[in-house]
């Protein structure tokens, strides 16, 4: 009997670990999807974003964070920290990066406790894009994202928002455009 029992339990944890890392999986192929704009051939982001729980009348963002080491997570446990505040987000990991995304609280006060959460936990340079609420924007957050990431110096532990300002716009979008401004008024 205690064969029996020891058995059953060793095979219900074997499927429950097979199933967490399933979702675990999806979860994150999700993600990919909603940040390259291509969610698949018979999928919106709309649906993406529905099985991610993201909730579709919120402000979202996104967070780009460089990896410690190779695949190693810098916002450590940040996706269930945030759901203790009630935000629902998603993530992924790649070699060098760890990428979320972030549905916020209405008010400035649910951009500000994210970002305070973020601080807390970030354990190397990590960028925020501005707020936005068409999951179609999505590309383009996760391009603003890695230009406040870019923005700050390699060895620094430092989560920046992008600015909102017309010339960090700029910069962002024309770097080529930027340096020649830089020129021309600087000298």
């Amino acid at each position: 009997t205690d064969q029996h029992a020891l058995a059953l339990t060793e095979g219900y944890r074997a499927a429950t670990a097979e199933l967490l890392q399933a979702q675990q999986q999806r979860r994150s192929a999700l993600v990919e999807a909603l940040l390259t704009g291509h969610p698949g051939p018979d999928a919106g982001p709309w649906e993406a974003a529905t099985l991610l729980g993201l909730p579709p009348d919120r402000a979202l963002a996104v967070v780009v964070a460089d990896t410690r080491g190779l695949a190693e997570p810098s916002l450590p446990g940040i996706e269930q920290r945030l759901a203790e505040h009630g935000m629902v987000s998603g993530w992924r990991l790649t070699p060098a990066q760890q990428l979320g995304i972030v549905s916020l609280p209405e008010g400035p006060e649910g951009l500000d406790y994210a970002l305070e959460l973020l601080r807390a936990v970030a354990t190397s340079r990590t960028g925020v894009s501005p707020l936005y609420r068409s999951l179609a924007d999505t590309p383009r957050a996760l391009h603003l994202a890695e230009a406040a990431l870019a923005g700050i110096p390699v060895a620094r532990v430092e989560v920046r928002m992008f600015s909102p300002s017309p010339l960090a716009a700029l910069m962002a979008c024309e770097p080529g455009e930027g340096r020649r401004l830089a020129d021309d008024v600087l000298g």
